[in-house]
Parts: C-alpha cells; sequence; structure tokens
C-alpha cells in the first residue's frame, strides 16, 4: 500500500485494545501515516470462558446493549460526509463484530477489513474443548466464522499457512485475503546485550488453554535434574487444574 496521507480508518469493534495483536495493527497503520479513529465496544472480560459459560439471557443482553452502541456510532460516523472512513477495520476477535459491522457496511457502502487471525469454531472446540464438535453451538460459530468473511472486503492472517485453510475452511477465494505478520512490540522486544544467569529455568507463558498442553510440561518436570526449576507465568481456564497437577 502506498502512502496515503487522506486515508482514514475506523478500527471498530469489541476487541481488547491491549492485545498484542491488535496494538501491532494499530502500529503499523500508524507509521503509514493514516489517520486511525478508535472505537471499542467492552463486551468480554479478561475471562472469556466464564463469558461464554455464563448464562444465556444476560449474555444476550449484554449483547444487544452493546451492539446497539455499536450501530448508532457507526452510523453517526459513516453517514457523515466530514467523519466518513475510508475503511472500517473491525480487529481480533473479529467474527461476531463483523456479521454486524457488515451488514452495516453494505447498507452505507464502507469497505470493511477483518483480522481473522483464529478461527472461532476451532478456539472454541479444538483450542479450549469448551464445546463438541457436534453441538450446536459448534454449528453457530462454524458459520458466523463463514459469514464474516463473506461480508467482509479484505481478510487478514497472520501467516501464509492461515491464509490458505481459513480460506478452503470458510469456501472463500484466497485472493480475498492477506497476510499480516504478527511482529513484535519495539518498545518491549529490542536487542540487548545478553545477561549470563546462575540459575536454570524453564519458563512458560501463555494462557492456560488445554491445546498448550501444560500439564505435559509440569509432569514431564519429574525428569529434570535438581537443580532446574519450571516457572509457569500466565492465568486462564486450565490454571486450577494445573495447580492441582503440581500438588
Amino acid at each position: 500500500m502506498a502512502r496515503d496521507k487522506a486515508m482514514s480508518v475506523l478500527m471498530c469493534g469489541t476487541f481488547d485494545p491491549n492485545f498484542g495483536r491488535n496494538r501491532q495493527l494499530l502500529r503499523l497503520m500508524e507509521s503509514r501515516n493514516i489517520t486511525v479513529n478508535v472505537k471499542n465496544y467492552s463486551l468480554w472480560s479478561s475471562n472469556k470462558v466464564a463469558d461464554v459459560r455464563q448464562g444465556k439471557v444476560q449474555r444476550a443482553l449484554r449483547a444487544v446493549a452493546v451492539y446497539g452502541q455499536m450501530i448508532v456510532a457507526l452510523l453517526g460516523q459513516t453517514l457523515n460526509p466530514r467523519r466518513r472512513p475510508s475503511v472500517v477495520l473491525v480487529a481480533h476477535p473479529c467474527q461476531f463484530d463483523a456479521v454486524v459491522v457488515g451488514a452495516i457496511c453494505r447498507i452505507v457502502r464502507v469497505p470493511m477489513v477483518i483480522d481473522y487471525f483464529v478461527s472461532l469454531h476451532e478456539t472454541v472446540v479444538d483450542d479450549r474443548n469448551i464445546v463438541s464438535s457436534t453441538s450446536l453451538t459448534a454449528k453457530v460459530l462454524r458459520s458466523v466464522d463463514a459469514l464474516s468473511v463473506k461480508l467482509a472486503t479484505l481478510i487478514l492472517a497472520d501467516t501464509p499457512e492461515d491464509v490458505e485453510a481459513f480460506a478452503k475452511e470458510t469456501s472463500t477465494a484466497p485472493s480475498k485475503w492477506r497476510t499480516v505478520w504478527v511482529g513484535a512490540d519495539t518498545d518491549i522486544y529490542k536487542p540487548t546485550v545478553a545477561a549470563s544467569s546462575p540459575e536454570k529455568v524453564v519458563l512458560f507463558y501463555g494462557t492456560y488453554i488445554p491445546l498448550q498442553g501444560i500439564d505435559f510440561i509440569v509432569r514431564a518436570s519429574l525428569l529434570l535434574p535438581e537443580e532446574y526449576r519450571v516457572r509457569l507465568i500466565g492465568e486462564g481456564q486450565e490454571r486450577p487444574r494445573i495447580e492441582k497437577i503440581i500438588r
């Protein structure tokens, strides 16, 4: 993309603005002198697993209120010639947002780009094992995955392999997808002189989902020499079970 100072992006959705992927997209756009207006609406807590498992009525009412606010703001901005963005970007997690935002963007004729990043179906069914692959929820998630990419003008993923896999899963033309690498926050990760440490530590950092197999790390620690320690950093779904295994 050539530099275009006149280009403006409305970054809209229920995304976590502190999530590394979302911060990276914002940094990349700003580095291209693109004007970015961020409209973030809080729908999820830090514990998305608990959110999914809470009462359906409570969750539905919360979603109606949040998406109502989003629709009003989106219409107000896209229908105002002075504030109308060149593109609407729906950041991760994008799928549910993209269904709502995508419908509005079709009506007001503004392109919508979504950061697909991960499949909802894969995350909930395979990675986190929250529901069965044969459940109604699993079928709904697969349908939302497919509908979100259908409504999008352009879709982002983090690797060429993901582009190929997601395009196939959602029956989408690969030409509709683009790769934007995850990258790193240079405010945090930068070249430095390596410091030696007398400690012998095996470090794990993650979100304690079943996919990460932390129970195998804990059990394998019994095979390490006594001078080694295993340090686990993070919070999430599997932590209570992992702590029980450790005890």
